[in-house]
Protein backbone atom coordinates (compact mmCIF):
# COMPACT_ATOMS: atom_id res chain seq x y z
CA UNK A 1 0.00 0.00 0.00
CA UNK A 2 0.92 3.28 -0.19
CA UNK A 3 1.43 3.86 3.31
CA UNK A 4 4.00 0.77 3.54
CA UNK A 5 0.99 -1.50 5.21
CA UNK A 6 -0.45 -4.31 4.16
CA UNK A 7 -3.55 -5.61 2.76
CA UNK A 8 -4.56 -9.21 1.62
CA UNK A 9 -7.35 -10.60 -0.52
CA UNK A 10 -8.45 -14.20 -0.96
CA UNK A 11 -9.71 -15.14 -4.56
CA UNK A 12 -10.88 -18.21 -6.27
CA UNK A 13 -11.44 -19.55 -10.46
CA UNK A 14 -11.90 -16.86 -12.56
CA UNK A 15 -10.96 -13.79 -10.25
CA UNK A 16 -14.15 -15.18 -7.36
CA UNK A 17 -13.91 -12.93 -4.23
CA UNK A 18 -13.37 -15.73 -1.29
CA UNK A 19 -14.16 -15.17 2.46
CA UNK A 20 -11.77 -18.39 3.42
CA UNK A 21 -9.57 -20.89 1.70
CA UNK A 22 -9.49 -24.36 1.00
CA UNK A 23 -7.83 -26.60 3.69
CA UNK A 24 -6.63 -28.56 0.75
CA UNK A 25 -4.54 -25.06 -0.12
CA UNK A 26 -3.75 -23.38 3.07
CA UNK A 27 -4.72 -23.03 6.93
CA UNK A 28 -4.54 -21.18 9.86
CA UNK A 29 -3.64 -23.51 12.70
CA UNK A 30 -4.77 -20.51 15.25
CA UNK A 31 -8.49 -21.24 14.26
CA UNK A 32 -10.34 -24.59 15.78
CA UNK A 33 -11.38 -25.19 12.12
CA UNK A 34 -8.20 -24.34 10.22
CA UNK A 35 -9.99 -22.46 8.00
CA UNK A 36 -8.14 -19.00 6.55
CA UNK A 37 -10.20 -16.34 6.73
CA UNK A 38 -9.54 -13.51 4.66
CA UNK A 39 -8.21 -10.83 6.36
CA UNK A 40 -7.83 -12.27 9.32
CA UNK A 41 -5.77 -15.66 9.01
CA UNK A 42 -3.50 -13.15 6.65
CA UNK A 43 -2.65 -10.54 8.74
CA UNK A 44 -2.05 -13.33 11.46
CA UNK A 45 0.49 -15.19 9.42
CA UNK A 46 2.00 -12.42 8.28
CA UNK A 47 2.52 -10.50 11.23
CA UNK A 48 5.82 -9.53 10.58
CA UNK A 49 5.19 -8.49 7.25
CA UNK A 50 6.47 -10.35 4.43
CA UNK A 51 7.29 -14.59 4.87
CA UNK A 52 10.90 -14.62 3.16
CA UNK A 53 10.87 -17.42 0.57
CA UNK A 54 13.45 -18.79 -1.60
CA UNK A 55 12.12 -18.22 -5.16
CA UNK A 56 12.07 -22.06 -6.59
CA UNK A 57 10.47 -20.99 -10.09
CA UNK A 58 13.63 -19.02 -11.24
CA UNK A 59 16.34 -21.78 -9.69
CA UNK A 60 14.67 -24.32 -12.15
CA UNK A 61 15.32 -22.31 -14.97
CA UNK A 62 18.48 -22.16 -17.23
CA UNK A 63 20.58 -19.38 -16.72
CA UNK A 64 20.41 -17.08 -19.87
CA UNK A 65 17.15 -18.71 -20.56
CA UNK A 66 14.07 -15.81 -21.64
CA UNK A 67 12.27 -16.73 -18.92
CA UNK A 68 15.15 -16.98 -16.60
CA UNK A 69 15.09 -12.76 -16.92
CA UNK A 70 11.97 -12.09 -15.36
CA UNK A 71 13.17 -14.02 -11.74
CA UNK A 72 15.76 -11.87 -9.46
CA UNK A 73 19.06 -13.61 -8.73
CA UNK A 74 18.31 -14.63 -4.72
CA UNK A 75 20.09 -12.51 -3.06
CA UNK A 76 17.88 -9.00 -4.62
CA UNK A 77 14.78 -11.01 -3.84
CA UNK A 78 15.98 -11.56 -0.34
CA UNK A 79 17.14 -8.17 -0.32
CA UNK A 80 13.86 -6.85 -1.31
CA UNK A 81 11.50 -8.94 1.08
CA UNK A 82 14.17 -6.98 3.81
CA UNK A 83 13.48 -3.59 2.52
CA UNK A 84 9.73 -4.09 2.55
CA UNK A 85 9.22 -5.69 5.66
CA UNK A 86 11.49 -2.57 6.88
CA UNK A 87 9.27 -0.42 5.28
CA UNK A 88 5.85 -2.81 6.98
CA UNK A 89 7.59 -2.46 10.47
CA UNK A 90 7.70 0.89 9.72
CA UNK A 91 4.53 2.22 8.86
CA UNK A 92 3.25 0.54 12.07
CA UNK A 93 5.52 2.44 14.30
CA UNK A 94 3.62 5.75 12.84
CA UNK A 95 0.26 4.46 13.76
CA UNK A 96 2.02 3.92 17.34
CA UNK A 97 2.05 -0.02 16.85
CA UNK A 98 5.68 -1.30 18.23
CA UNK A 99 6.77 -4.77 17.06
CA UNK A 100 6.80 -5.54 21.28
CA UNK A 101 2.92 -5.33 20.86
CA UNK A 102 2.47 -7.67 18.95
CA UNK A 103 0.12 -7.83 15.30
CA UNK A 104 -2.42 -5.33 15.55
CA UNK A 105 -4.80 -6.88 13.38
CA UNK A 106 -5.42 -9.97 15.44
CA UNK A 107 -5.98 -7.99 18.45
CA UNK A 108 -8.79 -6.06 17.10
CA UNK A 109 -10.24 -8.99 15.39
CA UNK A 110 -10.56 -9.94 18.85
CA UNK A 111 -12.07 -7.70 20.18
CA UNK A 112 -14.58 -7.44 17.26
CA UNK A 113 -15.79 -11.03 17.72
CA UNK A 114 -16.09 -10.78 21.44
CA UNK A 115 -17.91 -7.61 21.26
CA UNK A 116 -20.24 -8.88 18.63
CA UNK A 117 -20.28 -12.33 19.48
CA UNK A 118 -19.54 -13.45 16.11
CA UNK A 119 -17.32 -16.45 15.01
CA UNK A 120 -19.03 -17.23 11.44
CA UNK A 121 -17.43 -15.65 8.98
CA UNK A 122 -20.35 -15.27 7.03
CA UNK A 123 -22.31 -13.72 9.76
CA UNK A 124 -19.79 -10.96 9.53
CA UNK A 125 -19.96 -10.26 6.41
CA UNK A 126 -24.04 -10.70 6.62
CA UNK A 127 -24.15 -13.42 4.78
CA UNK A 128 -26.83 -15.55 6.43
CA UNK A 129 -29.33 -18.27 5.56
CA UNK A 130 -32.04 -14.84 6.35
CA UNK A 131 -30.50 -13.35 3.64
CA UNK A 132 -30.56 -15.61 1.25
CA UNK A 133 -33.43 -17.04 1.95
CA UNK A 134 -32.25 -20.62 2.59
Amino acid sequence: MPNGLHAYYLSGFGAQHRFDAQLSVANDPARADKLVINGESCFRCHAGGLNIRVDEVGLQLAPGSAARAYYPEPSKLAAQFQQDNAQYRGALKKLGYDEAMGEPIDRVIRTFKQDRGVEDIREQAGETDAVFGG
